[in-house]
């Protein structure tokens, strides 16, 4: 079941050109995406970014939610293993 979820490209040239074009197809349709959608939530990532942002001596700036030293875990993590439920 876990392999049925990656197109297999292994010694099949075929599929190799799919990705390739698929690929490309990312990259040129991307950019127009980004210039359409994201003038809409730029305030919103602004807000985000500002909201989790936190800073840390050894790297500077770090999001909170890949903070995982006491601080940043603690904050957005699980704290109980019962919690699966909630």
């Amino acid at each position: 079941q876990f392999i049925d979820l990656f197109m297999l490209n292994v010694g099949v040239p075929v599929l190799q050109r799919s990705i390739f074009l698929q690929e490309m197809m990312g990259v040129i349709v991307t950019p127009f995406i980004l210039w359409f959608s994201l003038p809409d939530l730029a305030e919103d990532i602004l807000t985000f970014l500002r909201h989790n942002t936190a800073e840390r001596r050894a790297v500077n700036s770090i999001c909170t939610y890949a903070d995982f030293t006491s601080g940043g875990f603690n904050k957005h993590g699980r704290h109980r293993q019962d919690e699966d439920s909630a």
